[in-house]
């Protein structure tokens, strides 16, 4: 949502600024990164990472499983795929509703086509 928000905004402003002044201009991929760096530099951010932490203790403390659903689905799955890293599928397409059962998942992957869920046992950041 904040990229939504945020990037077409810092993308025209550094056009902008790119065109008025060519010897001072912004480098192209710190207007890529503009919105990454709102998100990492707000509140919220710092919360996700005490919040994992938190989990993680929550979850040793409890002795309880480290799976957890990190993407519910509204359809019901006809299809289970166990990946080890979301990154190395996540340009597929699934022909069905697919549940992936992932161990590495770094929250900046894109969720494949077809996937209706992703289930792992990685902590990854919650923005």
């Amino acid at each position: 949502r904040c990229h939504r928000l945020f990037q077409p905004i810092a993308e025209q402003l550094g056009g902008s600024i790119r065109r008025r002044n060519p010897d001072k201009t912004p480098e192209t991929w710190n207007i890529a990164m503009f919105t990454e760096g709102v998100v990492r530099g707000g509140v919220g951010f710092a919360v996700s990472l005490i919040h994992q932490k938190a989990v993680q203790a929550f979850r040793r403390s409890g002795v309880l499983p480290s799976w957890q659903v990190i993407s519910p689905g509204s359809r019901r799955a006809r299809g289970v795929v166990m990946i080890a890293d979301v990154k190395d599928v996540q340009f597929k397409s699934f022909d069905c509703p697919t549940v992936l059962l992932s161990s590495r998942v770094s929250g900046e992957e894109e969720i494949p086509e077809g996937v209706v869920a992703v289930i792992t046992q990685d902590s990854p950041d919650v923005l």
